[in-house]
């Protein structure tokens, strides 16, 4: 575990030393709050959130006000006689209506209950002038499909679970958010390594090709040597102005990204590994399915798949209709007499729609419902299984990340330990420059594989938190944040 401690230190840049300093989980936090990508999960799950808002207020009673002030009309019409025979006459009168109306869907049921109240006056002008008024104080009916599809019925069990399922892809898309800063970051720190690496093995090449011209001259090396320390100058020269390039692009993608101001002399720090750990598949198996959006989401598709079939199927049978109403309603010359003289107004119809014959569109419209239906519980057990499978997976390679990293820990501190041997064996004669170039090599592969292995660690375990939405280090549920 030392030897993990020191490696990792190691790999701080030393050259970069500040009193600022971009920690990993800092720049996690900053993406998940200020990256466009989680902007755009936030307003997903709004726009879900406002979706079930307005199945809500569709549950609710409407209200509403409809109205003529006035409708004026002069035209000669055709007037009913007392003899039974008609004459036409020139007629002019307005006509002002008021009328407001309070209905609630009867989500039980499928029906509608409505409440409403109106007045209208019309007013005759001419010789025989007269103002009336009809008035309906209050009035109460109910219409009621009997076996009419219910969708209210249905979306009473499927847009919770809508919701919830926004929920749910919410936390993983920010944990996908966190995933794109893990590797944002590990860009930058790797950048950072590189450019370290480049100024030291260019201070290195440029000592070794000074001592190589003086054995040279005293003709200790052959000339092929002394060339070859001239070709890892200038390779190492080359080096370096590429790694500080990509040092300014993997600076900005992360300030992009997070909206972090980055100083060029802060310093970077990574968790250090010391408290490892491993993951139960079968209890990642058990958090994904209690927990995942996909699991849920294959529940709700189920549901739907067999809502479509009920609705084919209910539209192949006979349908009953009811309508019922109740109120009062009067007229008179005046407003205060219109109200005072009501008498009551009671409706009952009930109607029938039999299907006799479409071409057949019914039932096959049924035969695919039913179709679709199988299929969809063919698929979900397909999808289960790979789901389950995909989470078993990712925790067995969350657990052998642990082992990778130990690892490339180790391998980085020896090939440190080889390249400074062999450094100083060149230096006294004892190897050429075939075997220095190859500890170089060495180095700095093992080097950026620990940045790797780290890479890999931490983009895994917040995958397997995607996956799951539990956090298996601290022992709980992400939708509990």
């Amino acid at each position: 575990m030392k030897q993990w401690i020191t490696s990792t230190l190691a790999l701080l840049p030393f050259w970069a030393w500040s009193q600022q300093a971009i920690d990993l989980h800092r720049v996690i936090e900053m993406a998940i709050d200020h990256s466009p990508d989680a902007a755009a999960a936030h307003t997903q799950f709004e726009n879900s959130r406002l979706g079930y808002k307005l199945y809500r207020a569709q549950l609710l009673p409407s209200a509403n006000l409809a109205a003529t002030l006035p409708n004026f009309n002069s035209s000669i019409t055709a007037y009913d006689l007392d003899d039974g025979s008609q004459q036409f006459i020139s007629r002019s009168l307005a006509t002002s209506l008021a009328n407001v109306n309070l209905s609630q869907n009867i989500g039980l049921t499928g029906g509608t209950i409505n409440l409403s109240s109106g007045l209208q006056r019309i007013d005759v002008f001419g010789t025989a002038a007269n103002t009336s008024f009809l008035t309906t104080p209050l009035s109460l009916g109910y219409s009621q499909r009997v076996f009419n599809f219910n969708t209210y019925r249905w979306m009473a069990k499927t847009e919770p679970m809508k919701l919830e399922e926004a929920r749910r892809k919410l936390a993983e898309d920010l944990e996908g958010v966190a995933i794109k800063a893990i590797n944002l970051f590990f860009n930058y720190y790797d950048a950072l390594v590189r450019l370290d690496l480049a100024k030291t093995n260019l201070s290195n090449s440029d000592t070794l090709y000074k001592i190589s011209k003086g054995r040279y001259q005293l003709g200790r090396i052959a000339e092929h040597e002394l060339l070859q320390m001239e070709l890892n100058v200038l390779n190492a020269q080359k080096s370096l102005r590429q790694a500080r390039i990509d040092l300014m692009d993997a600076r900005a993608q992360l300030e992009n990204y997070t909206g972090l101001l980055i100083d060029k002399n802060a310093r970077v720090t990574v968790p250090l590994m010391t408290d490892t750990f491993t993951v139960d598949a079968d209890q990642a198996v058990r958090m994904a399915m209690a927990q995942g959006s996909a699991a849920l989401g294959l529940e709700r598709q189920t549901i739907e798949a067999d809502r479509e079939y009920v609705r084919a199927r209910t539209e192949t049978m006979p349908n009953f209709s009811i309508n019922a109403s109740y109120g009062i309603s009067g007229s008179d010359k005046t407003l205060a007499d219109a109200y005072g003289n009501t008498l009551p107004q009671r409706q009952f119809r009930t109607g029938v729609s039999i299907p006799l014959s479409n071409g057949g569109a019914g039932r096959h419209a049924l035969a695919i419902a039913e179709n679709n239906r199988v299929l969809n519980r063919l698929q979900t057990t397909n999808r289960t299984a790979s789901l389950e499978q995909e989470v078993r997976n990712q925790a067995n390679q969350f657990n052998f990340r642990n082992r990778e990293y130990a690892i490339a820990a180790t391998s980085d501190a020896i090939g440190q330990k080889q390249y400074d041997l062999a450094y100083q064996r060149y230096l006294i004669g004892k190897i050429g420059i075939t075997d220095l170039n190859i500890a170089l090599q060495g180095k700095d592969q093992a080097r950026r594989a620990h940045i790797q292995a780290m890479r890999n660690y931490w983009a895994d375990y917040y995958r397997l938190r995607q996956l799951t939405l539990f956090d298996f280090k601290g022992n709980f549920s992400l939708l509990d944040k």
